[in-house]
């Protein structure tokens, strides 16, 4: 099976699973200031074809971020053991301000 077969196939299933029954989550994190972490909730969303928003009051504070997603049974289960195990929330990585000189 060629590797576009393969992910039409992933595709299929999601939207044959959202179609079934459709479940919400709703996350809040504290601060999302990684930005390893902040690509890691959309990509895995996109991948996962899940429908939400992020509500983000500002990029560089660290301030509450709510998530909430919509999608078929097994993508919300896989998408809810990510962002309560496999994410390390203690990880804050570095953060980029306007403020700070870029290094060369």
């Amino acid at each position: 099976m060629t590797k576009v077969k393969k992910q039409e196939k992933v595709i299929r299933k999601l939207k044959r699973d959202s179609a079934k029954e459709c479940r919400r989550a709703l996350f809040k994190i504290d601060h999302l200031v990684n930005p390893s972490h902040l690509f890691k909730v959309n990509m895995n969303a996109k991948q996962l074809a899940l429908n939400g928003v992020m509500i983000r009051p500002n990029k560089y504070h660290k301030q509450p971020v709510l998530i909430i997603i919509e999608g078929g049974v097994k993508a919300v289960k896989f998408y809810k053991k990510l962002m309560l195990n496999r994410i390390n929330w203690e990880d804050f990585g570095e953060v980029e301000s306007f403020d700070r000189p870029k290094r060369n």
